[in-house]
């Protein structure tokens, strides 16, 4: 009895030390993330799916991330993202699919979300796997995103998210294998890390 106590004890702090998403509903975030998207010119924005996610490190709430889509400009699909710092309201926007660098994609669904930094990396990591449509194909394109613990808000990692798709790497895990390995990855500035 003592060894399973003592080994629950050593276990979870480290269970609770690390970044981790926990599934919300959306429901509540959909008027605030409507209001917000006007803004970015887009109509009828609406959460995506199964995708909205509590963001915590080490029991304390960062934010929700809220995946939302919507028309953009009233002829193509888009994609962005919400963030509620107090887990109540969606306070700001991030564009993805249809804006800056995937600028000629329309979005058409978020299909996976998770954290790749390691528990002990000095920042947090989540990357994004969307599914886009050109006018010639349809593909995964992934979006990796950077918490910034000064603003609390989210960021595009633009060089990292540039790396990940020029190496093709379509889904959460291969990303986050990418992301450990030494030297494969950049920080928000675009500056190379060990």
């Amino acid at each position: 009895m003592k060894r399973v106590v003592l080994s629950l004890a050593l276990l979870t702090p480290l269970a609770a030390a690390s970044p981790h998403l926990a599934a919300v509903d959306a429901d509540a975030f959909a008027p605030s993330l409507a209001e917000k998207a006007l803004s970015l010119d887009i109509a009828g924005a609406e959460p995506s799916g199964q995708q909205t996610f509590a963001v915590r490190d080490s029991g304390q709430l960062l934010g929700v991330l809220v995946p939302g889509k919507g028309l953009l400009r009233a002829d193509m699909n888009a994609c962005f993202i919400g963030w509620s710092r107090d887990g109540k309201t969606v306070a700001s926007l991030t564009p993805t699919i249809g804006f800056a660098q995937f600028d000629g994609e329309a979005c058409e669904d978020v299909t996976s979300v998770g954290v790749i930094s390691r528990p002990d990396d000095s920042e947090l990591k989540i990357a994004m796997i969307y599914t886009a449509t050109t006018l010639v194909e349809t593909s995964l394109v992934a979006v990796v995103l950077a918490y910034d613990p000064q603003t609390r808000s989210l960021v595009v990692d633009k060089a990292l998210t540039k790396r990940v798709n020029d190496a093709e790497l379509d889904s959460v895990p291969k990303i986050r294998r990418f992301y450990a390995a030494p030297g494969s990855f950049a920080s928000v500035d675009g500056t190379l890390k060990p």
